[in-house]
């Protein structure tokens, strides 16, 4: 993991015209214009981003990627902070910060805790919301990245490992493991199957949480990550072909394909149309799923993408979307509904 950054100031641009306009520097002075034509017209400099009105921007510890809602607070986990943040929804206050060393990715709440995955920990950690702390580390294999928690048990993506980890909540004991391949990244929970975004091998898979049984998709898009289901679809982000691609949860075949510019990344519902955020501002984006259409855009933002340095995350809480924004150490707590 490491950050990066791409952008060029404003200043920096006029800068470097007024430099190259200089031409022949030296000698004799140049002769003034002789009229408007011969003027210099600097080009207007970009509108300045901001969040909507009643937005709360919450400055938290470095690197935030994952976030996870738990009673009534939002929790941030800080790759380069190395722990994970208590928001409180109402005022958007850091009220605690639990260490969780091993770059820590991602967040799922169940089962009267918060699990978080530590990349090159090799472990989930599970983290107590009452005594803010960790209580215990279970083991899953390299790459510990996407988690969530359903079937009466927690899941757990093991990305260099290739297999998805079956945690027993109670016990916090592997009770099952599962050959996914290497270069999966998420998970999420359907009625009766868990969907696997295999990034890896641009594909989803769907994998039985009784038998283990997978079943693989076709080549899908470029870079599948965040995934939500929403109007019988699994809607999956596809962060590098810049598209939102809806399949069917049962014959895993595509059904509608949604441009979303900007390297669209989380994806969440909320009165069942699908959230997106897209790395480039960031941006939220609202989709109907009953037209495959982007019905709003809302820019958060001025930041760059993170062409998979790193990645953001999106919750629904309080009457808030909550984004994770990188490369700004920040969280946003969007107000509901969005316009």
């Amino acid at each position: 993991m490491h950050r990066t950054s791409a952008r060029i100031t404003w200043l920096g641009l006029s800068a470097l015209a007024l430099t190259l306009g200089c031409g022949g520097c030296g000698g004799s002075d140049p002769a003034p214009p002789d009229g408007p034509e011969d003027s210099v017209t600097l080009p207007t400099p970009p509108p300045v981003v901001e969040p909507p009105e009643g937005t709360l921007v919450v400055e938290v510890p470095s690197g935030p990627v994952g976030l996870a809602a738990a009673a009534d607070s939002v929790w941030v986990v800080s790759v380069e902070g190395e722990s994970a943040s208590r928001i409180a929804l109402e005022s958007g206050e850091v009220e605690a910060e639990v260490p969780v060393p091993g770059t820590p990715l991602r967040a799922a709440a169940g089962f009267g805790a918060v699990w978080v995955t530590s990349f090159r920990g090799h472990h989930v950690a599970r983290v107590d919301p009452r005594s803010e702390r960790v209580t215990g580390r279970v083991p899953t294999g390299p790459g510990a990245e996407g988690v969530t928690t359903a079937f009466g048990s927690v899941w757990v993506v093991a990305q260099d490992a290739g297999r998805l980890v079956q945690v027993d909540p109670r016990s916090a004991r592997v009770t099952g493991r599962t050959e996914i391949g290497v270069g999966a990244r998420l998970v999420v929970a359907g009625e009766d199957r868990l969907f696997v975004a295999q990034f890896a091998e641009e594909r989803v898979l769907a994998v039985d949480p009784g038998s283990g049984a997978v079943t693989r998709s076709a080549e899908l898009c470029s870079g599948p990550q965040g995934m939500a289901l929403a109007g019988g679809l699994l809607w999956v982000a596809c962060t590098f072909s810049d598209e939102v691609v809806a399949i069917d949860p049962a014959t895993l075949k595509v059904r509608h394909r949604v441009e979303v510019a900007g390297a669209p990344d989380p994806v969440r519902v909320l009165d069942g149309r699908v959230l997106v955020v897209a790395e480039q501002g960031p941006a939220l984006v609202v989709i109907d799923p009953a037209t495959a259409t982007v019905t709003s855009r809302t820019e958060l933002g001025e930041a760059a993408p993170l062409y998979d340095s790193a990645n953001l995350d999106l919750v629904v809480a309080g009457g808030r979307a909550w984004v994770s924004s990188f490369d700004e150490d920040r969280v946003y707590g969007v107000p509901l509904p969005l316009t």
